[in-house]
């Protein structure tokens, strides 16, 4: 004889609340992986600003071009026996007719509160030895790359990680500037670094910043991410324009600026207990303050925090395996 075929009994009582909203988590969970894997993983082209608002943004004259006296810093007389005829190098430092590096490792406290860190004081005397790169070199997301890999690409002889900036493009994203170029023309509520092409740096909070003047004040690169570190009088901000994770104790990298032709990148190891923790944003712009910086500026940090010199990484990532979309390097200018 046919059986007549029995279904599971639906759960009843709390059991069948509890079942609906592990169903509701999951499919949530789903989704929010499916958007995050298309936004940022799945590799996609981004475009440009039209040409029309290139051509208001570039309204002040466009970035001069390579080999024109427009790239000439004022620091070849200045700190004439920071350079050299013929190019030297060793394991912490390089040396060139254009560029002088110099990179030192220091440690702060001890045991579980250690910190390691590491400095590169840059000199330059052209603004177009200082560079930036996206990886792979597409301007978009899910473009991965080691910065090894990028500083071999490139011919970079110091570089270090920049502001991912494809990862915040929703109320952070800002302006992209890069090596004279206009990528990205949008609002942001973080603050924004600026490098003009006469050598000098500049930050901006949210409300200060205008893309149309800087770019005709010769705007040559942009960051968004911060926040910035210093005051108006190169001293350490105890206050930030950043949301809280950010502020955590977290491994580093930041760049910091003396004055036109001179400056330098920091990273700071972290997530490594015994070796180093990591610093907060207070300690982070005490370490500018303290070597003097006049400006400073936060960039994306924890696994992304990565220094080459020479195509050696320079630093002790705690996830040396990870791979960064862009990069800020000085390289020669051919």
């Amino acid at each position: 004889p046919m059986h007549p075929i029995r279904l599971p009994k639906r759960p009843k009582g709390p059991w069948r609340a509890v079942v609906a909203v592990l169903l509701d988590v999951v499919i949530t969970a789903g989704i929010a992986l499916s958007v995050y894997y298309f936004n940022y993983r799945v590799p996609q082209r981004f475009a440009l600003p039209s040409m029309a608002e290139q051509g208001t943004l570039y309204a002040g004259g466009p970035l001069q071009p390579e080999g024109s006296s427009a790239g000439s810093l004022p620091l070849e007389g200045k700190f004439a026996d920071r350079f050299s005829d013929t190019v030297t190098t060793t394991d912490t430092s390089y040396r060139s007719k254009d560029l002088s590096i110099t990179v030192t490792a220091h440690t702060l406290g001890k045991g579980s509160n250690r910190v390691a860190y590491y400095v590169a004081d840059v000199y330059t005397t052209n603004i177009r030895c200082f560079r930036t790169y996206f990886s792979q070199d597409t301007y978009g997301s899910g473009f991965e790359e080691h910065l090894t890999k990028m500083s071999r690409d490139v011919q970079a002889v110091l570089a270090m990680n920049g502001d991912s900036y494809c990862y915040n493009h929703q109320h952070t994203a800002g302006a992209l500037i890069r090596n004279g170029t206009v990528y990205r023309a949008e609002p942001t509520s973080a603050d924004v670094c600026v490098l003009f092409q006469n050598g000098e740096m500049k930050t901006y909070s949210p409300d200060q910043f205008d893309l149309q003047q800087v770019m005709q004040e010769g705007a040559y690169q942009s960051w968004t991410f911060g926040p910035s570190l210093l005051d108006a009088q190169g001293k350490a901000l105890s206050t930030f324009n950043t949301w809280d994770y950010i502020r955590k104790v977290h491994p580093r990298s930041a760049i910091g600026y003396y004055e036109p032709g001179h400056y330098c990148f920091v990273v700071v190891d972290g997530r490594q207990t015994g070796y180093s923790r990591g610093m907060t944003l207070e300690e982070l712009a005490q370490v500018f303050d303290d070597l003097g910086c006049t400006a400073a500026y936060n960039l994306d940090g924890g696994h992304s925090t990565f220094m080459t010199l020479n195509h050696q990484v320079v630093n002790h990532p705690y996830k040396p395996e990870h791979k960064i979309v862009d990069c800020l390097y000085f390289g020669e200018v051919s």
